[in-house]
């Protein structure tokens, strides 16, 4: 392991923190996203698919809220699952980052006489 000079300890320690803020923030952001999808594919398989049909046949004239409900419709269950995992993955480590960051410190050496 490359020992750290101790007047860069703080500055390693800090941009450490930011990189555990930015995990823990891209995993929610992530999240939020994934539950967005969900409950926009829920309120797309809940219409009646005489409406759904009329939605796909004209997709192009509906707003850009109803083409993406439409395309997360068509999108494979698999894709959520693997992103949500990814997201729960990113907030875990970003979470160990920031409690376990503040207790690095710099060994200390034992003096030679």
């Amino acid at each position: 392991m490359i020992p750290i000079p101790k007047r860069y300890l703080h500055l390693v320690r800090g941009f450490l923190l930011f990189l555990a803020g930015v995990f823990f923030g891209t995993g929610l952001l992530l999240l939020g996203q994934v539950k967005t999808a969900d409950y926009m594919r829920d309120e797309v398989s809940s219409t009646f698919f005489v409406f759904r049909q009329i939605g796909y046949a004209t997709f192009f004239l509906q707003p850009n809220e109803n083409q993406l409900a439409l395309a997360l419709s068509e999108m494979p269950e698999s894709y959520l699952i693997h992103s949500r995992r990814v997201a729960f993955s990113l907030i875990v480590f970003g979470g160990l980052l920031l409690v376990f960051v503040p207790f690095c410190r710099q060994k200390k050496g034992r003096k030679k006489r």
